[in-house]
């Protein structure tokens, strides 16, 4: 059990023979430059065989206050973040080898509850772009994006029993610590479980006096069915896929952070450009036209490997309900919560973040004529929050102001 989480002389001891072992070869470690404290360092090498990585990733669980990291634990254990991100490295380098798409892994140990992985180095993240001025560098690099969601998405489709021991090897698997309080999470949806959110939702609706009929309810149910059984789009989703987990170098694009990973609704991964990055401190809105492109893109490279992505009313489908997932699941819509104090997290407040995401699927419910009771709700939802708080537009991505 790890219960410190500073870089000190053990680490460093378990992650020289972990690299030792992967490299077949003496490794001696030098400094350390710590990427998020108590959790990721860039470990720089000093000894190694030829054609080792000078430096190296390190991902640790980090402890709570009064909770250890436990990775026998079945409640809700910062350790488990790490396994998932452990099962999902392991996985993905089995199933996609010589991609580049994901970090190489180097070995991980349990009782010090960390990983070592590849370490892309020099290069700019996905965010860089969009905070940036060049419009067209960010519609491209949103793209490209969109590809590498697909490429992971096409390269795992029937392998879940392959990542489902993996998983099962390392431990259970309970409730993340940090997302304890939306709900439990299950192997079929990957933040929180709807059924269990419906009297939150229900309480959000009271907060401003709103009733919905019964056909709400039986569309939420149909939802939450399709969401634990979502095929023929059930693959492997990063379910982080925020724009600082996307990083471009020369040696193209990768996604790193798998601690949300598993098989869900591919569609989860490709409905961020049309929310606006849902659940990231990076958020904004994209151009419509922009948003078309990539979701296009993203279903011209699925579409060999999930030929129904290619039709335009299984896919539109699909998105509406990961729009319905995530502004669930996510708490936009669960409106109740901090209703009387707006503030400010990353690029934008939490009531843009709300309007912008409502609106967002009840136009997608419109768009692909499904969830009419559910989309009609948020515009219901939407009306009523416009009378009692401050309606401002979520910002675009400064990349694009000038359009």
């Amino acid at each position: 059990m790890n219960t410190s989480a500073a870089f000190d002389p053990e680490t460093r001891r378990v992650v020289e023979q972990l690299l030792s072992e992967s490299w077949r070869g003496e490794v001696r470690s030098g400094s350390v430059q710590s990427l998020r404290a108590g959790k990721v360092y860039r470990l720089e090498i000093v000894e190694a065989p030829p054609g080792s990585p000078p430096t190296v990733v390190v991902k640790a669980a980090a402890p709570e206050p009064g909770i250890s990291v436990d990775p026998d634990a079945t409640d809700g254990n910062p350790a488990q973040l790490l396994l998932e991100e452990w099962a999902g490295l392991a996985f993905l380098n089995a199933a996609l080898p010589g991609k580049g798409l994901v970090p190489a892994f180097y070995g991980g140990d349990r009782g010090r509850c960390l990983v070592v992985s590849e370490d892309f180095g020099p290069g700019s993240t996905l965010v860089d772009v969009l905070t940036g001025d060049d419009p067209e560098q960010a519609r491209t690099s949103l793209t490209m994006h969109a590809q590498a969601i697909a490429e992971l998405h096409a390269g795992t489709v029937g392998l879940e029993d392959q990542y489902r021991n993996i998983r099962d090897s390392l431990g259970p698997a309970g409730v993340p610590r940090d997302w304890k309080q939306y709900g439990i999470v299950l192997d079929t949806q990957g933040w929180g479980d709807l059924r269990s959110l419906r009297s939150e939702l229900q309480a959000g609706f009271a907060r401003v006096g709103q009733v919905v009929p019964g056909a709400f309810w039986d569309e939420y149910e149909s939802l939450a069915s399709s969401l634990e059984n979502p095929s023929p789009f059930r693959t492997y989703v990063q379910n982080d896929a925020c724009p600082d987990n996307t990083l471009f170098t020369s040696g193209g694009v990768h996604l790193v952070d798998f601690e949300r990973g598993g098989y869900h609704l591919s569609m989860l991964d490709a409905a961020y450009c049309r929310l606006g990055m849902p659940h990231c401190f990076w958020a904004g809105r994209v151009p419509e036209d922009v948003t078309t492109a990539a979701e296009m893109a993203y279903r011209d490279v699925l579409s060999a490997a999930i030929p129904a992505v290619a039709e335009d009313r299984l896919f539109g489908r699909a998105m509406t309900e990961a729009c319905a997932y995530w502004i669930i699941s996510n708490g936009d819509w669960l409106i109740h919560r901090g209703f009387e104090n707006d503030f400010d997290w990353g690029s934008a407040t939490r009531r843009q973040r709300v309007f912008f995401r409502l609106e967002q699927f009840a136009a997608a419910t419109e768009q692909f004529s499904h969830l009419p009771s559910l989309g009609a709700a948020a515009r219901e939802t939407i009306r009523r929050l416009r009378r009692q708080w401050e309606y401002r537009p979520m910002p675009l991505f400064p990349a694009f102001l000038d359009r």
